[in-house]
């Protein structure tokens, strides 16, 4: 518990400051261990101005932690609160939706933004359903299926209860069948135009990304990534007109080049330009 504690806390070290923080912390946090080991689940925790529902004791682990500790998952959850204003009445593309910690964020509000959440396994597409579903998030589409660069099934990982199945190579045996759509396809098809998209698909990217160069070029302006493939990805990035990697300093609440423990995000100019002009600068010698 101790262990995981230190990991989670570190993990967000702009947000504690003084003994007091951190003890209170430390016992927010023993409490939520105890309380995941008691069973009972679905567990109720506050999240920004909604709500997320802890539907298993994996769950629990992954955003579970985070959102009991800090009240939010991570600190680009900030900064896409921040984007939603430069976005207007748009759409965002939520790719590895997972249980919906950023579908449920992005979802916030309304005003015509609309959310759509791709998630691949069946059992974690059912989680994902019941947080949209206990949040009345109308603006939010679910889609059950991966996205990657070519339309049709692909073979995904079968962990019971686990926030991280992912797409398995032709050669692998085991796990299950999934649909897959290209998101150019998907967004044709639907008159889409995101402004934004999250992507985070355990070391799929590259694939996504290959099958959304039409809208990355003329619509998308920013892009939340994991990084599993940083050389391949930053160069198709840059091709398509954005700018970064940039991480998203929460206590400073700023950009920098410098990584952090968040997603890299990916800005076209005018994106960048508009949150320097907004508050969120970008620091010095990047």
């Amino acid at each position: 518990m101790s262990f995981r504690f230190f990991h989670t806390l570190n993990s967000r070290p702009a947000h504690w400051r003084g003994c007091a923080s951190w003890l209170g912390r430390l016992a927010r946090h023993s409490i939520w261990q105890v309380r995941k080991r008691a069973g009972g689940y679905p567990k109720k925790l506050k999240f920004g101005g909604s709500f997320l529902w802890i539907q298993n004791a994996k769950v629990a682990d992954a955003c579970g932690s985070l959102v009991n500790l800090f009240g939010y998952y991570d600190g680009n959850l900030h900064l896409l609160g921040k984007l939603k204003q430069y976005a207007g009445g748009s759409s965002f593309l939520d790719v590895g939706a997972n249980a919906g910690v950023y579908t449920i964020a992005a979802s916030e509000g309304g005003n015509g933004f609309r959310v759509t959440a791709f998630e691949a396994h069946p059992a974690t597409v059912e989680l994902l359903r019941d947080n949209v579903r206990k949040n009345d998030r109308l603006n939010v589409t679910v889609e059950h299926t991966a996205v990657s660069d070519t339309a049709g099934v692909l073979r995904f990982s079968d962990v019971a209860g686990s926030p991280v199945n992912h797409v398995l190579g032709r050669e692998s045996g085991g796990g299950i069948e999934v649909p897959a759509v290209r998101l150019d396809d998907y967004a044709a098809s639907r008159g889409l135009r995101p402004v934004g998209m999250k992507v985070d698909v355990e070391g799929h990217e590259p694939q996504v990304l290959e099958g959304a160069r039409r809208i990355l070029r003329n619509d998308v302006e920013f892009v939340f990534l994991e990084e599993n493939n940083p050389s391949p990805l930053l160069a198709l990035m840059r091709e398509l007109g954005f700018q970064g990697p940039y991480y998203y300093h929460t206590g400073r609440a700023s950009l920098s080049g410098t990584p952090e423990r968040e997603d890299a995000v990916f800005l076209k100019p005018a994106c960048l330009a508009w949150l320097r002009d907004n508050g969120v600068p970008l620091e010095e010698g990047n």
